[in-house]
């Protein structure tokens, strides 16, 4: 169909059939818009401008990059990003009249090497394209979560900002130096706080530097290592002959241990008098995620989406099972899926009793399911809060602590590394262990996860009367 046709009244208008596939995030099935223009020197090279752009914004729909109010937002700026607002009618293919757009950056006017907007060459392959190659591929294989796809496609998304959408043959070392540098200067969150949120990359990169507090040099160390991921699949796919991103970090001085901090005796004393004063019928999911966590080594959103059929007797012990099995659930990495044995604090403080009481599904009726966070995300927040208020106002403590304490005791106790490593669902580096031996068995695990006891009052029984 037409991208490009004229009324009556002389004006210009695009109109545009939406994919199937796309009708959710659009919210339409056509999308139409008035240019505000009434004459067009070049109407091939317009239509190939608005090619270009509308295929970036459904290749960006398809791999989440956005949302339904970012699609719009896209599909608004995808106009003025075309139009250049020139009452002389200086810009190549496009003469444009009066336009409700005002002032755009003036792109198309500037040379590039010495050549006019309508000389430059379509990119054979944009990084664009083979970024949704490759995130298709990972979220077709099932090695991203739904988190993480998010995630992961908005860093990638960030490459193309910094570099433009250049042709990926054109990647350089010098290219990928610039993008670093470009990085380290961005701030956490820019797309959530209100002071960049409507800024570009190139705004926020010429605003005075102590105006910005740039990104911690760990989340920027993810998206080199994430870039340079995507390059080691482009070289495999034949787009890249080299990976140009290997290699670039920012040098980070503390050690991963020092990253967070474990909670002390008396925080892990004071989550327990937090307990306590829980409404233990009306929220249980408050009485048990922080009891299960400590005792396990579980991560929040492993516990927050456990189903009652996941409680289950297992070479005669009672134990959890992180799988895709029972209801929707979100498992970090396929090492992640696991057998854990209920600890025998767990039991002694009414666990079984409650799985049993409860009906089929998901334990935590609170708590609801959302594909970004899973079904973690009021938890996290109410926890959050009373974690700074009345726990620690260390930033290094948080819920995930509690899978430090785990895991630390555990160490020092003198328990094995790949024992701890399976507890906790990392892949085990042995060939020998982690290739050809089944995992541990729970009744293996049960007596040494029993002896995880941090010398604190336990808070009291779910069922008890108090």
């Amino acid at each position: 169909m037409k991208y490009l046709y004229r009324r009556p009244n002389g004006y210009y208008y695009l109109r545009l059939r939406v994919p199937v596939d796309l009708y959710p995030i659009f919210g339409k099935k056509f999308i139409k818009n008035t240019l505000k223009i009434k004459k067009v020197v070049n109407k091939k090279h317009l239509l190939s401008k608005i090619y270009m752009e509308i295929n970036k914004i459904f290749k960006q729909a398809r791999c989440k990059m956005m949302n339904e109010d970012e699609a719009k937002n896209e599909w608004k700026n995808l106009i003025v990003n075309i139009l250049q607002n020139d009452d002389n009618g200086q810009v190549e293919g496009i003469e444009v009249t009066n336009t409700r757009y005002g002032k755009v950056e003036d792109s198309y006017k500037i040379p590039i090497n010495g050549l006019p907007a309508s000389a430059i060459p379509v990119p054979k392959n944009p990084i664009s394209e083979v970024i949704a190659e490759y995130c298709n591929e990972k979220i077709k294989g099932g090695n991203w979560t739904p988190k993480t796809q998010i995630e992961f496609i908005s860093y990638l998304n960030v490459l193309v900002e910094i570099v433009g959408d250049i042709d990926v043959k054109d990647i350089s070392y010098q290219i990928m130096r610039d993008y670093k540098n470009a990085l380290g200067r961005l701030p956490a969150n820019r797309k959530k706080s209100p002071q960049y949120r409507y800024k570009t990359v190139k705004e926020i990169l010429a605003m005075p530097e102590d105006e910005v507090k740039p990104m911690h040099r760990k989340t920027a160390n993810k998206n080199l290592s994430l870039v340079s991921g995507m390059m080691g699949w482009a070289i495999r796919q034949g787009y890249l002959d080299k990976n140009y991103a290997e290699g670039l970090s920012f040098p980070i001085k503390t050690r991963a241990f020092e990253e967070k901090s474990p909670y002390s005796i008396d925080d892990i004393a004071k989550i327990i008098a937090l307990i306590n004063r829980i409404d233990r019928k009306a929220r249980p999911e408050r009485y048990w995620v922080p009891l299960i966590a400590m005792f396990s080594g579980m991560r929040m959103g492993e516990v927050c989406q456990l189903q009652k059929e996941d409680i289950k007797e297992v070479n005669g012990v009672w134990s959890m099972e992180i799988s895709y099995k029972h209801g929707k659930k979100n498992i970090k990495t396929k090492s992640s899926e696991r057998t854990v044995p209920i600890h025998r604090h767990l039991i002694t403080l009414g666990l079984l009793d409650f799985v049993n009481s409860a009906k089929i599904g998901h334990l935590w009726t609170n708590l609801r399911y959302d594909e970004k966070h899973g079904y973690s995300h009021k938890f996290q927040r109410w926890f959050g809060d009373l974690n700074r208020e009345e726990v620690t106002d260390d930033p290094k403590k948080t819920f995930h602590c509690l899978r430090k304490n785990f895991t630390d005791y555990l160490k020092q106790s003198g328990v094995a590394g790949e024992i701890i490593e399976e507890l906790l669902g990392h892949e085990l580096k042995s060939q020998s262990t982690g290739r050809y031996a089944k995992p541990y068995r729970p009744d293996v695990l049960k007596p040494i996860l029993d002896t995880v006891d941090y010398g604190v009052n336990l808070p009291v029984k779910f069922y008890s009367k108090r």
